[in-house]
């Protein structure tokens, strides 16, 4: 009977690739969407209980873009901070981890997703995969 060695030689670590540009532009139109979806439903049941003038309230620019800001952080803290992924991440098969590869804390979604309310954190991402909201979070969006 021959002996047989095993090796445990090897490497475990996985190897993280970067979600490129398309990836994450599908995940931005996808999140935008449940975002959207979030606010058209607040209206459909302020409509049902009879808030009327709650709504029309809404209808001012400065009080959307607010509703906006306020659904996207809630929405991003969220998600992000339990998953580790949005929606659109989920089916994209991207996920959030930081520079080193590992699960991002509270305090990293939480940097996260206040550089995303500075106004141009989207051009950020011309010519780079990389936007401003990763890189002052030292977090990436890689493939699961």
């Amino acid at each position: 009977m021959e002996h047989v060695t095993l090796s445990t030689d090897y490497a475990t670590e996985p190897t993280l690739v970067r979600a490129g540009q398309g990836r994450r532009l599908v995940n931005l139109l996808i999140d935008y969407l449940a975002i959207f979806a979030m606010i058209f439903g607040l209206g459909i049941v302020l409509a049902a209980i009879g808030q009327e003038s709650l709504i029309d309230s809404l209808d001012n620019d400065f009080v959307g873009r607010l509703l906006f800001i306020a659904f996207a952080a809630a929405y991003y803290l969220i998600m992000e901070g339990l998953f580790g992924r949005t929606l659109g991440k989920m089916l994209t098969g991207t996920r959030v981890v930081t520079d080193e590869g590992l699960q991002p804390s509270f305090g990293d979604i939480l940097k996260r997703t206040a550089w995303r309310i500075v106004p141009f954190d989207g051009l950020s991402f011309l010519g780079d995969a990389y936007g401003w909201h990763d890189s002052r979070s030292n977090t990436m969006v890689v493939r699961s």
